[in-house]
């Protein structure tokens, strides 16, 4: 995979893939759960991933709504 999300995942450290739609009341809903696990655990790379902008690297991962 290229690219940042490449880079990142080649990094070696623990990444969570965050796909989102900023029309599911889900995903606006864990979006606090997200920036409290993001402040806790700081060694975890965090990516937000606009799921419908980014229909690549969804596709990729099996991200449907």
């Amino acid at each position: 995979m290229a690219g940042p999300t490449g880079a990142i995942l080649a990094s070696g450290r623990p990444c969570l893939l965050y796909f989102h739609a900023p029309w599911s009341a889900t995903c606006v809903d864990m979006g606090p759960v997200i920036d409290e696990l993001e402040k806790n655990y700081p060694s975890v790379i965090v990516c937000r991933i606009e799921a419908e902008k980014e229909l690549e690297l969804s596709n990729r991962f099996g991200v449907d709504a």
